[in-house]
């Protein structure tokens, strides 16, 4: 019987992001950490026994590749060659695949397709004994601006071979897509066609199957960046069977994990109380390193004591080393002296006049539509009723703001 068409999907590596804004410690930790996941997959693929590596584009973050990072990516592709394993690479919107752009000009061993046409490419893909075990259909950008549908340029196919599209795409109604720009945008219409298994697609950083009936999978990508993009961070192996459904396992292979928490009215009124407190706070990880992002928001007892930078700088250092973390960010730009609300709401004041605006509006079409008109949320959906809903999930949220906002601290 046919052996399974193995393979591990990846997407958006960003080797060589500048990582500005950050501190050199946290700078060369996340550069390193890029390429221990890349080494990782690597050190998976072989293991498993692929047959193909899938590069769903953004490989590079820009045309500035250093040469360490050019010798250490050919050096992995090189180390797949060895073992007999194909790699199917394409072009994305950072990395495209132009006459003059970087990626043309580099010495890529023999295993490695680079596609980096807007027409589709079929590749077969063998096994060991020379047999055909799946086949890959892929397109890329050989320009950054690429809005054109790529997707709705590849064919049908038979299905006599597991087959897999690949592709750097936004897809419509993806969960994160608003943080991207829509560089060729597609639509679900454009993977509901027959022959496919799987579509490995890049673009789109958070993990997710777009479709729960189709097989339109975004791996993320390989190491989270910042704290916008928290949790373990890898690829996708996929098995696909000769005559069956793909089997797809999410596999961790970044070393270094963004953690991100919300904690509010934290109750600690001094320093060890404090950060024993918001440590409890941050879920336990697997990852061999942590950078961690604390929101404080609500009520607290230090609200005027975590103003001060001095404090803040104490407070991340002793969270750091209870946390075993490389680095600690606490941001209290939400906190306020304790306060009764309920007094406040009695007492003639901006504060008690802003919370009785936002408890009318929250039944009140018209003074809703008075207080933000159309043309101060731009954000929000056309439709009337839409729009006054996702204005009311903004209103839920605002009352401890507006007291952060109104009310100065108290502590003496």
């Amino acid at each position: 019987m046919a052996e399974p068409f193995r393979f591990l999907h990846l997407a958006d590596l960003h080797l060589d992001t500048a990582f500005r804004g950050r501190s050199e410690a946290v700078q060369e930790a996340l550069r390193r950490a890029t390429r221990d996941a890349f080494d990782a997959g690597v050190a998976t693929a072989i293991e498993r026994g692929a047959h193909a590596l899938l590069l769903a584009g953004d490989l590079f973050d820009s045309e500035v590749l250093t040469f360490a990072t050019e010798a250490f990516l050919l050096d992995g592709c090189r180390r797949l060659e060895d073992a007999g394993i194909r790699v199917v690479y394409c072009t994305g919107n950072h990395d495209p695949g132009g006459a003059s752009h970087r990626v043309r000009a580099l010495d890529w061993p023999a295993n490695v397709d680079l596609v980096y046409s807007a027409e589709p490419t079929i590749l077969t893909i063998r096994g060991g004994h020379g047999e055909a075990v799946g086949q890959v259909v892929s397109a890329g950008f050989t320009k950054k601006e690429q809005y054109d549908n790529l997707a709705a340029k590849f064919p049908a196919m038979d299905g006599s071979l597991p087959t897999v599209g690949l592709l750097h795409t936004q897809v419509a109604g993806a969960e994160a897509g608003e943080a991207h720009t829509p560089y060729a945008p597609s639509t679900r219409t454009d993977f509901d066609q027959p022959g496919y298994h799987y579509w490995a697609l890049g673009h789109i950083h958070k993990r997710q199957q777009v479709f729960p009936d189709l097989p339109v999978h975004y791996p993320g990508n390989l190491q989270g960046r910042h704290p916008r993009e928290p949790g373990p961070k890898g690829g996708n192996w996929v098995e696909i069977p000769p005559m069956g459904l793909a089997r797809t396992e999410f596999v961790s292979l970044a070393p270094l994990e963004w953690q991100s928490a919300t904690v509010r009215d934290p109750t600690g009124d001094h320093l060890d109380a404090l950060v024993a407190e918001l440590a409890g706070r941050v879920p336990a990880t697997s990852a061999e390193q942590r950078l961690v992002r604390l929101e404080l928001a609500g009520a607290s007892p230090l609200a005027d004591e975590l103003e001060r930078a001095d404090n803040r700088a104490e407070l991340e250092d002793q969270l750091a080393a209870r946390l075993g973390a490389l680095d600690v960010e606490v941001r209290p730009g939400q906190l306020h002296w304790p306060v009764d609300v309920s007094e406040l709401r009695e007492t003639p004041s901006p504060l008690a006049t802003a919370l009785d605006m936002r408890e009318r509006a929250m039944t009140d079409d018209d003074l809703l539509d008075r207080l933000v008109p159309v043309a101060l949320s731009p954000a929000a959906p056309s439709d009337a009723a839409a729009r006054r809903a996702y204005l009311r999930e903004l209103l839920a949220e605002l009352e401890p703001e507006l007291v952060a906002r109104l009310v100065t601290g108290g502590g003496g």
